[in-house]
């Protein structure tokens, strides 16, 4: 479909046999580019004795007749030449050819006799006779209120194609490039209340929940910073009014913080007591961690203090100073200090998601636009004339040579090369501003909105702006001058097509049927049990007993542990001829600190020894895990040795050190709990199966069986 992108103008689909080539005109550093390679496509279709074909791609499936036929009338105006280098634009034949529509021409808001034109965005400002900043801030409100008059609910905007009323994600505003107008529209959006999604492209540290999120930062680092704390008193953080902070700065004796804290007005110390916690943990917090917890701690709640002040749009500067803080963690040391310096001085720049859902009307330049569209689009600043370049260097080629900028003080009155170059480039720059306004007006799907602004002592509108343009198309088109009460009077419009009647909702609700709201609608959900964590045998065993640090000695006990462990788990299931062999070679490379032949001595003689035959017979379970819930304690642990035949289960638990009990009786308390936790658990994996629990005591060596009574009354307790 035609009308996708600035480029887009050249409305041509070559094809090549089956190869298909879409060809774009393109004007830029380099004119041109693809429409040169025309006559290449050609060729190589001849060459190859393929067909070659040009097919017009004039269909469009965006706009109602009435946008399309003013973006032709346009075209006729300006010379297709202008807008396609071939010169052959033909008309636009609207797939949406019975929706209705109309281009709407406001009358240019004019600066009144105090204002003298002058502002601050350099010379173009200067010399172009439609730019005044009084005025611009005029069209801003004005436009702010129309669109607020569009979205009430009780007389709402219709779409004439569709009978629908107008949302705020159905606006578009476009403006030829960001400038004050930009902020001034937003600041208006927002005094109306109504939803925006600010500009498409800002630094930043511009947004203003990025300033009062740096002010916070400051204020942490130097509370002592009156102007940084007067900023955040009034921001959405602490709130307490102008008037407030008034009476708390002016003739005060000591530093404005002193103030706030030997303030008595409760709104001022609820102010003193937020920003008191934001000093608490400043110290300690890395840039990220400072600014999340600023925005989600629950006590204090800076996301949705900022969000209730400054709107849904306020979310993607929110999101983009943590992304920030992540990205300086990364490269540099944590610090709030370095942070605040890297931001003010990198020129970060936000770019906002065009096409993101979001409820609110879409403020971008007319470049940002390609590939956008909206059922009502408001070109703002078409007044303005075409961006000068009278301070840009001329790039020219010598002698064959790479292209160089060449700098004029004036570009008047030159001849020559110098001056010719000169011409073609104004030439190539008059055809990129058309190609931007037919991208502008292609933005349109049902209703397209045309207007601007002129200094006071404008006389007339600059012939090259695209409000001109648009005006000398209008002559050729049935028009109608509207008659409103507002500042719109006096508007020049042009509709086509029969409007739809209002549509009527689907279903309808009687006021006086009753809807039943079920409780948990408005009942926020009560707090979430956190999940019993998983308790290991050994770990409710060892609550009573000390763990002092380990001196030589006990490491090399427990080491020595370990590897008579490992031993009893790899050795039984050799054949009787190997374990000494695997078992010594074992510990040369896993224990080589401790001996080996004594090591693998101790375990060859427990497994050859008869009394212990059935603990180390076939089929045992060697590290066997267990996890199960008893009552409403989870236990999972591993157990060194498990038996289980269908007339029961025995577990076997190796102790290496070097105390030996005489007895059941004698086994340390700690042991048995340890043992209990573990019969308790296997009771649960096997019901109706007797379990048994056996200690083997290595040193002795000695299997001590722990009796049924005794392990009861070691049993594991909820003690919730």
């Amino acid at each position: 479909t035609a009308g996708s992108g600035a480029r887009e103008v050249d409305r041509t689909l070559f094809v090549v046999g089956d190869y298909k080539q879409a060809i774009f005109s393109f004007q830029g550093s380099d004119p041109d580019v693809y429409s040169d390679q025309h006559d290449s496509f050609a060729q190589w279709a001849a060459d190859s004795g393929e067909i070659w074909r040009r097919i017009d791609l004039s269909d469009n499936f965006r706009s109602v007749p009435a946008v399309l036929t003013v973006v032709d009338a346009v075209a006729d105006y300006l010379g297709h030449a202008t807008l396609d280098r071939s010169g052959e634009i033909r008309p636009h034949v609207a797939h949406r050819s019975d929706g209705a529509g109309a281009v709407t021409l406001w009358p240019p808001v004019q600066a009144g006799d105090d204002d003298d034109g002058s502002g601050d965005e350099g010379d173009e400002a200067g010399d172009d006779a439609a730019y005044s900043p009084k005025a611009e801030i005029k069209l801003a409100h004005q436009i702010a209120e129309t669109i607020a008059g569009w979205l009430d609910p009780a007389a709402p905007l219709l779409l004439p194609a569709r009978g629908l009323p107008v949302r705020p994600q159905d606006i578009l505003v476009l403006v030829r490039h960001r400038s004050g107008f930009s902020n001034a529209l937003v600041a208006a959006l927002h005094e109306w209340r109504v939803p925006v999604a600010g500009v498409d492209r800002m630094k930043l540290t511009d947004p203003l929940a990025v300033a009062d999120l740096l002010a916070v930062a400051r204020f942490a680092l130097q509370p002592g910073d009156d102007l940084t704390l007067a900023a955040l008193l009034v921001s959405p953080f602490a709130d307490i009014g102008h008037d407030r902070l008034h009476a708390l700065a002016a003739g005060r004796p000591a530093s404005l913080w002193q103030q706030v804290q030997a303030s008595a007005d409760p709104v001022v110390m609820a102010a003193r007591d937020w920003l008191a916690q934001v000093l608490g943990f400043a110290d300690f917090a890395a840039p990220y961690e400072f600014f999340e917890r600023v925005l989600s701690d629950a006590g204090l709640g800076g996301r949705s203090r900022l969000l209730a002040r400054l709107g849904e749009e306020a979310r993607d500067a929110i999101d983009a100073v943590l992304d920030q803080a992540l990205a300086f963690e990364t490269a540099n040391a944590p610090s709030l200090q370095g942070f605040l310096a890297w931001v003010e001085a990198d020129d970060i720049e936000i770019k906002r998601d065009p096409d993101g859902p979001l409820a609110a009307v879409r403020l971008m330049t007319v470049h940002g636009a390609k590939g956008l569209q909206a059922p009502v689009v408001i070109m703002a600043d078409a007044t303005r004339r075409r961006p000068s370049e009278r301070d840009a260097p001329v790039p020219m080629s010598f002698d064959n040579g790479p292209e160089l900028p060449v700098y004029v003080k004036s570009r008047s009155g030159l001849a020559g090369p110098l001056a010719e170059r000169i011409e073609q480039l104004d030439a190539a720059a008059h055809r990129e501003h058309c190609r931007l306004l037919y991208v502008a007006l292609t933005r349109a799907e049902d209703l397209l909105f045309i207007g601007g602004t002129l200094g006071a002592n404008a006389k007339e509108i600059p012939p090259e702006s695209w409000y001109a343009t648009v005006t000398a198309a209008f002559e050729t088109l049935d028009v109608e001058c509207l008659a409103t009460s507002d500042w719109t009077n006096g508007s020049r419009r042009h509709a086509s097509g029969t409007p739809k009647p209002a549509a009527t909702p689907a279903t309808s609700l009687d006021p006086a049927d009753s809807i039943f709201v079920p409780a948990w609608l408005d009942t926020l959900p009560p707090a979430e049990a956190r999940p019993t964590r998983p308790l290991s045998p050994s770990a409710i065993a060892a609550d009573d007993v000390s763990a002092p640090p380990q001196g030589p000695a006990a490491r090399a006990a427990a080491r020595r542990g370990a590897a008579l462990h490992a031993l009893f788990e790899r050795l039984p299931d050799l054949p009787a001829g190997q374990r000494r062999a695997v078992g010594e070679a074992w510990c040369r490379a896993s224990v080589p600190e401790l001996d080996a032949a004594a090591l693998v001595e101790t375990v060859l003689g427990i497994l050859a020894d008869p009394a212990f035959a059935a603990v180390f017979a076939p089929g045992a379970l060697v590290e066997a895990p267990i996890a199960a819930v008893v009552g409403s304690l989870v236990i999972a642990g591993t157990v060194d040795r498990l038996l289980v035949s269908d007339a029961g289960v025995t577990i076997i638990d190796f102790k290496t050190g070097r105390r030996v009990p005489a007895s059941a009786e004698a086994v340390e308390p700690y042991y048995l709990r340890q043992m209990a936790a573990y019969v308790a658990s296997l009771e649960q994996v096997f019901p109706g199966r007797p379990v048994t629990a056996a200690l083997l005591y290595t040193e002795a060596p000695r299997l001590i069986t722990l009796p049924d009574a005794l392990i009861r009354l070691h049993y594991p307790k909820d003690e919730r």
